[in-house]
This record gives structure tokens, C-alpha cells and sequence, in this order.
């Protein structure tokens, strides 16, 4: 008896998830699946095939397509955390700076009050 023969003898009896697997086997190795999978199926195993089908069309198709624009939106958000890192170090940048310029200490003084101190310093001071 022929491998082929005794393939012809196997295929009637596997189940429709075996069949799926099959399929999902030839698919990730990239090569067609043997028409015999689709051709010797018992007709009350095609609905519970064609639903294994389908569930890995989701998954290979349409999951992959929500996959990539999560991807995208991900990708987005880490720009804006970043933007928002960004205005947040020069917000405390700013505050740092806010408390060097309104530190307390002493007033200004006009012209004639700087003149005023510096003569009264200088009559003070001893005369060599």
C-alpha cells in the first residue's frame, strides 16, 4: 500500500479540528493546504470546519488589523508623555527660577538713599 493510499484511508476519519490544525500547519509553513483536508470532510464535520476557519481568518486578519492601530495609538501616547515629561521639567525649572527672583531680601533703595549710605558709611569710618 502507497503513502498516498493510506493518506486516502486516514483523511475520511480525522476530526474537523485535526483538518483545522492541517490547515493552520501548511499555513505557518507557508505552503498550500493538501485539497484533500477540504475534499474528504464529512458533511456533518463542514460547519464545525469552516468554523475553525474562519476564527483563524480573525485572528491572522482582522486581529492584526486592531493589533496595528494599537500599535499606532501607543505610539502616539508615548509622544505625548513625552511632551507632557517635557512641560513638566520646565514647569519646575520655572518654579526654581520663581524662587530666586522673589526671594526675600533686602529692598531696593533709590539714589539719594544709596548716596545717603555711603556718606554716612564714610564718616564713620576712621581717618588714617
Amino acid at each position: 500500500m502507497s503513502a498516498d493510499q493510506r493518506l486516502d484511508r486516514l483523511y475520511p476519519a480525522l476530526t474537523a479540528k485535526e483538518r483545522a490544525l492541517m490547515v493552520l500547519r501548511s499555513g505557518k509553513a507557508e505552503e498550500p493546504p493538501d485539497r484533500a483536508i477540504y475534499t474528504t470532510a464529512p458533511q456533518e464535520q463542514r460547519w464545525a470546519f469552516n468554523r475553525l476557519i474562519r476564527l483563524m481568518n480573525v485572528c491572522n486578519v482582522e486581529l492584526a488589523s486592531v493589533l496595528f492601530v494599537l500599535r499606532e495609538q501607543i505610539s502616539g501616547l508615548e509622544m505625548k508623555y513625552a511632551w507632557l515629561e517635557t512641560v513638566h521639567m520646565w514647569a519646575v525649572d520655572a518654579a526654581a527660577l520663581r524662587c530666586l527672583i522673589v526671594a526675600p531680601g533686602k529692598k531696593p533703595i533709590t539714589a539719594s538713599e544709596a548716596q545717603a549710605t555711603i556718606h554716612a558709611l564714610l564718616d564713620q569710618a576712621p581717618v588714617p
